[in-house]
């Protein structure tokens, strides 16, 4: 039963990527159109996914739906900080150091999250797991800013990261989420229908162009990085953060969300943004391939492990 559960949860992960790579690599989809298609899918489709998911949370946004998102704050904000103090004992190099925390600390939420809590708890018990993204999309943005404005000797402009936080997409599509669920909107079949056929092709599609886009640049040069990188934001975080959480209580879709949230590799945002801040921009490219092609491996052993311990119990 682990085991089935496991595999049920990464191979399709394994599928889509599988095909973006083999799409590349035949030339099928060019830099050009994969850029394209990825904006598409970010600027339309993506807040559709939220607003689907937060209207029809419910319950997630009560009792320990509530306490999860808080706790994932809290979470990610300690492992933020102490990432701050300990990656400059280790790297010299200011944008270096940026790239690094940016790759341990910021999490694909809402790429491998949301599969994985579906695939696990089914696609009507992903409300928890939506809100918690609308909160912590946001504020992983702040805390990557203010790091990588510190490592490039600049300051921050809370204007400018105000204003990025209120346009983002996933932002928005949450907003009107949640205002359609508190005014107890629902809607007809003819808008339903094929909001809930767009919003199920996202996940491949997006898996996909990650698969395209995937670099793995000079992995020989930039592998003792990379090892720390990866086994911070794959097995340490993870392991502290689900630990805790279950220690504190949590269980259920609470908890099978926290983990989802806490176990995916590197968001693919944090490449453009290293090379938009002047950080390592090719080591962030390196770190993004890396963790998203051993989460795979990690995502197995941590359901399989989960769920003999009886964590996804419901």
């Amino acid at each position: 039963m682990d085991f089935t559960l496991s595999l049920r949860v990464v191979f399709p992960l394994c599928v889509y990527i599988g095909m973006g790579m083999i799409a590349k690599a035949a030339r099928l989809i060019s830099p050009q159109a994969s850029a394209s298609m990825n904006r598409f899918t970010f600027r339309a489709l993506f807040p559709l996914v939220m607003f689907e998911n937060v209207m029809n949370a419910g319950e997630a946004l009560r009792g320990d739906g509530i306490n999860a998102m808080w706790y994932l704050v809290a979470a990610n904000t300690v492992l933020f900080v102490l990432l701050m103090l300990l990656v400059p004992c280790i790297e010299k190099s200011k944008p270096r150091q940026a790239s690094m925390i940016q790759g341990a600390f910021r999490a694909n939420s809402i790429l491998f999250a949301l599969p994985i809590v579906t695939t696990i708890c089914g696609g009507e018990n992903t409300g928890v797991a939506s809100v918690c993204v609308s909160v912590l999309v946001p504020w992983y943005n702040v805390l990557c800013v203010v790091a990588l404005e510190a490592k490039r000797g600049g300051r921050v402009n809370v204007k400018k990261l105000l204003r990025g936080i209120v346009t983002n997409p996933l932002i928005l599509g949450a907003l009107a989420g949640a205002a359609a669920l508190l005014l107890g909107v629902r809607l007809p079949e003819m808008f339903s229908k094929p909001l809930h056929t767009l919003t199920s092709m996202v996940t491949p599609l997006a898996l996909i162009l990650l698969g395209v886009d995937l670099q793995f640049g000079s992995l020989r040069k930039d592998w003792k990085p990379l090892v720390l990188v990866t086994g911070i934001k794959l097995i340490l975080a993870p392991l502290l953060i689900v630990g805790a959480a279950w220690l504190l209580g949590f269980r259920g879709v609470p908890l099978v969300s926290i983990f989802a949230l806490c176990c995916v590799p590197t968001a693919v945002s944090s490449y453009t943004m290293a090379i938009e801040m002047d950080a390592d921009g090719p080591l962030a490219g390196e770190i993004l391939a890396v963790t998203t092609v051993c989460s795979m491996v990690t995502v197995f052993i941590w359901v399989s492990l989960l769920s003999h311990v009886g964590a996804f119990t419901f």
